[in-house]
């Protein structure tokens, strides 16, 4: 079995409960293997660990290395900055419009990192939809709490998304009333940003292991209307499956983020509620499947799994958007 090794930042450098220190997470059928040795360089009198994470993929990594299409990094300028994107566009995409999927990656990493490690390229090449992913600035998204670096500076990074997409569209055969947006992690917490200020512009938005910050939930008004999906660890010690209540990164669980986006979208009473097995992975489904406009909200709570990338993560994802 040919085995391809990865370096990945995928941590997260907010405090989370006065330590983000993240442990190793269990591996999911040869998936993930991490060890912390991230300086908290936000706060340094805390010289709390975050993390780089060292990932061993094996059955992903191979089907990444398999990926065939064309692969380009672009630059562009951008609230007088200059901002990258890097661009995954299968072989099969012609002069018919297509979807997008926007990879927004974990703090510390960048959207090479997401893109090699993440195995969204060749699902894309199965199924013919386009793959961005974005970097940000420097260790964090401007996520919309007021608490991380680039919120403070002023970063904007809802803009960036807003011009990537628009650069893509002056090039690609792009599909816009298909675009979608998945984050990792803190990218995930941009990624419930972006469905609030964005709501109208995105047909949905996947969170996995991330979190819905306390104050974009309390600002957030969606006029459209897009799906919602969270993938989440049970155990995860980084972004805690019931979230922070209080303090500067305070943040809603899982649980209650799914229920926010059920009231914000009037979904009628009761949910669907079932337990899945997807690649070894014992999953309890929480599931609303006709809300405004037809919208979708979703919950998989992983059994047994802490802050880690979901080895099914692509193939579900892309089932749920009907990718």
């Amino acid at each position: 079995m040919n085995m391809s090794w990865h370096w990945s930042l995928w941590g997260y450098s907010r405090p989370a409960r006065g330590a983000i220190i993240l442990p190793v997470l269990k591996a999911i059928r040869h998936r993930t293997i991490v060890e912390t040795i991230w300086i908290n360089m936000r706060n340094p009198s805390r010289q709390i660990a975050a993390l780089i994470i060292f990932s061993l993929f094996v059955s992903a990594c191979d089907a990444q290395d398999d990926s065939s299409g064309e692969d380009v990094q672009t630059i562009i300028l951008h609230d007088g900055g200059n901002r990258v994107y890097d661009l995954h566009v299968p072989e099969s995409v012609g002069t018919d419009p297509v979807p997008l999927l926007i990879a927004l990656h974990g703090a510390g990493d960048s959207g090479p990192g997401m893109k090699s490690a993440a195995g969204l390229d060749k699902e894309s090449d199965r199924r013919g939809f386009m793959v961005a992913y974005p970097s940000a600035t420097g260790v964090n998204w401007a996520e919309g709490c007021d608490c991380v670096r680039p919120d403070i500076e002023g970063v904007d990074d809802v803009g960036f998304v807003d011009a990537m997409i628009e650069d893509i569209a002056s090039k690609r055969p792009l599909d816009r009333e298909r675009i979608y947006v998945l984050g990792y992690s803190q990218g995930g917490l941009f990624s419930q940003h972006l469905a609030c200020e964005r709501s109208d512009r995105l047909a949905g938005v996947a969170t996995i292991a991330g979190l819905m910050s306390i104050p974009v939930a309390e600002s957030c008004s969606p006029g459209g209307s897009p799906d919602i999906f969270f993938i989440h660890g049970e155990e995860d010690a980084v972004l805690p499956f019931e979230g922070v209540p209080s303090g500067l990164y305070a943040t809603l669980g899982v649980h209650e983020a799914f229920l926010w986006w059920r009231e914000a979208y009037g979904c009628p009473f009761g949910t669907e509620r079932f337990e899945e097995e997807k690649d070894g992975v014992t999953l309890d489904v929480r599931l609303t499947p006709a809300c405004r406009e037809g919208a979708r909200v979703r919950m998989d709570a992983m059994k047994g799994i802490g802050h880690a990338w979901p080895p099914f993560g692509p193939a579900e994802i892309a089932d749920f958007f009907g990718l």
